[in-house]
């Protein structure tokens, strides 16, 4: 999956949004994944776009081999930036701090490529078991009308 966005603040919550509908649907990851990944999307999107140049922001998600791969890419090549704690009356300063904590509570590893322009993570994923029959319908979806589970 790839998105181009104009490197605008509204643009966070699409790519939070498909994000977590691409986790969700085509790699059948838990809720709790799903989570972490949003909020490692939104702070990795939200550094592009605020402290990136260029006019758009490219966001890649694969999954390869069990593997869950984010790229962030700002085009704008810099040194790569530390976590930092910031102080309890900032506004801003915990965005790296939290994508530290969230990538390690997916088990994975993150960092930025040589020259800055791309942040990436990584984290092995942990699929939903598959929907079978004996199930009254599958999880996030209603049941068919005039099916026996419908409520009525």
């Amino acid at each position: 999956m790839e998105l181009v966005l104009v490197r605008h603040r509204s643009r966070v919550e699409h790519a939070r949004r498909i994000g977590a509908t691409w986790l969700r649907t085509a790699c059948r990851a838990p809720e709790a994944q799903i989570e972490a990944f949003v909020q490692v999307i939104s702070e990795l999107v939200t550094n592009a776009v605020v402290h990136g140049h260029g006019d758009e922001v490219d966001v890649r998600m694969r999954l390869v081999d069990g593997e869950v791969r984010l790229e962030v890419d700002d085009y704008s090549p810099s040194a790569a930036p530390e976590p930092t704690c910031a102080d309890a009356d900032c506004e801003g300063g915990r965005g790296l701090w939290l994508v530290a904590a969230f990538v390690d509570e997916l088990h994975g590893r993150w960092g930025y490529t040589g020259n800055g322009t791309v942040a990436w993570c990584t984290f092995p994923l942990t699929p939903r078991p598959p929907y079978t029959s004996h199930e009254p319908h599958p999880p996030n979806h209603a049941p068919a009308p005039g099916s026996k589970h419908e409520q009525r």
